[in-house]
């Protein structure tokens, strides 16, 4: 539902400014679907992605924590 209302808003935004700078019915009706298209896509993307973002940076946080300050490669000059 909400991807689809960003969708819509995204693409009547669209067409509104592509009616202002004088363009066709036509363009800009393919611009407003074009672009609502695309950006009710890369929102479902971003929402399918969400939990796993999530999970991924609480374990880099556990591990870091878990980790401590130890060395991480060795000092200069020992090579």
């Amino acid at each position: 539902m909400l991807i689809g209302l960003i969708g819509l808003g995204v693409g009547a935004a669209t067409y509104l400014v592509a009616k202002k700078k004088k363009a066709s019915t036509g363009a800009a009706a393919t611009a407003g679907v074009v672009f609502g298209a695309g950006s009710a896509a890369v929102t479902a993307l971003a929402f399918a992605a969400l939990p796993y973002v999530l999970v991924g940076a609480g374990a880099y946080g556990v591990y870091t924590l878990v980790k401590g300050d130890e060395q991480k490669a060795l000092p200069p000059g020992s090579g």
